[in-house]
C-alpha cells in the first residue's frame, strides 16, 4: 500500500510480501498473518505507513519498521520470522496503544544525529531475547514517551555505541552490557 487506506474486515492469510509506505495505511479489523515479509515505512528514501487496527496480526517472515513508520490501534502485531528497526535521523517510529513483540531481532544500527523510537498511548515494545543497538560516537537512539520496552528470555540489553536514551520504562528479563565509549541515559 503505497498510498491511500486499506481496511480489512475479514481474516486474511496474505501469502506475499506487503510493503506499507509513502502514508499508505492497512487496518487491520479482523486477524491478518502475512507469510511474506512486511514492511512498514521505508528507510530510503524515509517514509511513513502505518498498521492498524483493532485485530492481531502475525508476520511469518522479516519484519522491517523503518523511516516514519508507524504501529497504531490495539491488538499485537507478533514478528515470528524475525525483525529489523531502521531508525532514520529526526524521524520517529511510532508505536501507538498495540504490543509489538519481535523474535529474532537484527541488532539495531542507528544513524548519526539523533532517531526515536516513541511510544503512544501505553504502546509495548516486547523483544525475545537481547535488545541489541549500535550507532556512531554522535547517534542518538531515543526511547520515549508513554509505553514499556520489555525483553523476555533473559537477553537484556547490550549497547555497542552511540548514546541510548531510555525514557520509558523497562521489563527486564536478562542483564544490560553498555560498551566503552557507549553512553545509556535512563531518564
Amino acid at each position: 500500500v503505497a498510498s491511500g487506506a486499506v481496511r480489512l474486515e475479514s481474516a486474511l492469510t496474505l501469502a506475499q510480501d506487503l510493503a506499507l509506505t509513502n502514508g499508505g495505511r492497512l487496518d487491520a479489523e479482523a486477524p491478518l498473518t502475512v507469510t511474506g515479509a512486511l514492511a512498514v515505512g521505508s528507510s530510503s528514501p524515509a517514509s511513513g505507513g502505518t498498521l492498524g487496527g483493532a485485530a492481531d496480526v502475525v508476520v511469518n517472515g522479516p519484519l522491517t519498521w523503518a523511516g516514519a513508520g508507524a504501529f497504531d490501534g490495539s491488538g499485537t502485531v507478533t514478528a515470528a520470522g524475525g525483525a529489523s528497526l531502521e531508525p532514520v535521523v529526526d524521524q520517529q517510529l511510532s508505536l501507538r496503544g498495540r504490543t509489538l513483540r519481535l523474535s529474532g531481532v537484527a541488532p539495531v544500527a542507528f544513524p548519526s544525529g539523533t532517531s526515536y523510537v516513541t511510544f503512544w498511548a501505553g504502546g509495548v515494545l516486547e523483544v525475545a531475547g537481547a535488545f541489541e543497538a549500535a550507532g556512531p560516537a554522535d547517534g542518538v537512539l531515543w526511547l520515549n514517551n508513554d509505553g514499556l520496552l520489555r525483553t523476555t528470555g533473559g537477553g537484556g540489553l547490550a549497547l555497542a555505541g552511540g548514546t541510548l536514551r531510555v525514557a520509558v520504562p523497562v521489563d527486564n528479563a536478562g542483564t544490560w552490557s553498555v560498551a566503552i565509549p557507549a553512553t545509556l541515559v535512563l531518564e
